[in-house]
């Protein structure tokens, strides 16, 4: 999941804060602590307003303790993690952005 940081905190996605099991009050502090404003999207294809998206490379990578890692550092992890759940043995029959490939089901 890509979440870029704008000036001004403005951001392309953000919480919602329904409540349920984890927000029990949806409060104004919790608001502003979780919220952020959306930037502004025009009515034609998914591009951005006023606003240049940096290549990529450029982005750091962050895990999910926010440490800076690699491409090749997630990969491994990802890989890792598909053997782990769905018993995945030939990790080369991945197909990129194909959710059967990723489950490790094949239907031919």
């Amino acid at each position: 999941m890509l979440y870029p940081n704008f000036e001004g905190f403005l951001s392309l996605s953000t919480n919602h804060l329904e409540v349920g099991d984890h927000v029990k009050v949806r409060s104004q502090e919790k608001k502003e602590l979780f919220m952020v404003p959306l930037i502004e999207l025009s009515d034609g294809p998914a591009t951005v307003d006023n606003v240049d998206l940096p290549s990529l490379d450029r982005i750091p990578r962050l895990n999910l303790t926010g440490e800076i890692v690699s491409k090749r550092e997630m990969e491994g992890v990802g890989l890792s993690r598909r053997r782990n759940l769905f018993q995945c043995l030939h990790p080369s029959r991945l197909v990129p952005f194909d959710a059967l490939s990723l489950m490790c089901i094949n239907l031919s």
